[in-house]
């Protein structure tokens, strides 16, 4: 299995690589999920905070701050399986990855706030990094499968000759004027 590229791709294992990868996936989430809060403050007429985004003792379902919470958290983790698409890329690693943000975000509330306790924050976690691996994989497995364009030799072979009848025209064309300018 050595030198196959099963596990590491072709290029092998290149941990800057899946260092930016997880610090740009990990900074559009929150970007994410700061937009989504902003377009929600609207809908409800309450005040965004970034306490929304670390504190899991607002994650609810019985009012409306924990509902709009929620609401984001699972919104912001759709929307970040296509940015595993653009940013990832592969069907494989997307687990990794959605664990990866999960697991670091958790760390975020940690640091920021406190462990999270609450039963429906790690019920979202398990729901969001579910959705967003499964979505993920669906999208990178519909780029990876989409057919590769492959000409048919015959038409390969008739652009080549067009291509080389118009050289020859210009050739002689440039011929024709060089010798008028020489008379």
């Amino acid at each position: 299995m050595s030198g196959s590229g099963a596990l590491m791709g072709r290029i092998g294992f290149d941990p800057l690589l899946v260092i930016s990868q997880i610090t740009v996936l990990q900074s559009v989430y929150y970007l994410t999920l700061c937009g989504l809060f902003y377009i929600a403050q609207g809908v409800y007429h309450g005040r965004a905070r970034v306490e929304m985004l670390f504190n899991s003792d607002l994650m609810s379902l019985r009012d409306v701050t924990g509902i709009v919470c929620v609401t984001v958290h699972v919104l912001g983790s759709l929307i970040c399986a296509y940015y595993l698409l653009e940013i990832v890329g592969r069907s494989k690693r997307c687990l990794d990855f959605s664990c990866t943000l999960q697991i670091l975000h958790c760390f975020g509330c940690w640091y920021f706030y406190f462990f999270p306790t609450n039963a429906v924050w790690w019920m979202l976690a398990i729901v969001n990094t579910s959705a967003m691996t499964l979505l993920g994989e669906y999208l990178c497995i519909r780029r990876e499968l989409r057919e590769i364009p492959i000409q048919n030799p015959d038409e390969r072979h008739t652009q080549q000759a067009t291509l080389v009848q118009q050289k020859e025209k210009e050739m002689e064309v440039k011929k024709a004027s060089r010798e008028d300018s020489l008379v």
